[in-house]
């Protein structure tokens, strides 16, 4: 089966997008994959909106696409923002203490604790 999916990484500047889009991206070219990105920047000023779209492919891509398959939103605003451009089905990855959503049948939800990762993903990161 081919594989062709889209991820979209969201919420304010500062949040860290960049540091989440850079991993995946570089642990999916690693894993063999073919993956473009392109990154939007609504907003340089701490708290505006940015997201990054990431395709990944196991065929060459030469750009994104619109719907995506997998949100990671990391406020409320990216998933009032992107929702509509969400594939059915697609999955919503959020933090439960932040963003709520409605039960809807076209996405799933993985909620977390984001504060409960925070300092390990620093650790990580140093």
């Amino acid at each position: 089966m081919p594989i062709d999916f889209n991820v979209t990484i969201a919420g304010s500047a500062g949040q860290g997008m960049q540091i989440i889009a850079g991993i995946l991206v570089k642990a999916l070219a690693r894993s063999g994959y073919h993956v473009f990105s392109s990154q939007d920047y609504m907003s340089r000023i701490r708290g505006g909106h940015n997201f990054t779209n990431i395709r990944v492919s196991d065929k060459r891509v030469y750009s994104t696409v619109v719907s995506s398959q997998l949100l990671v939103a990391l406020d409320q605003q990216s998933v009032n923002v992107h929702y509509k451009r969400l594939a059915d089905p697609a999955i919503i990855i959020h933090d439960s203490d932040t963003i709520k959503l409605k039960k809807q049948r076209r996405y799933r939800t993985l909620r977390f604790l984001w504060k409960n990762y925070r300092r390990k993903a620093a650790v990580l990161l140093i």
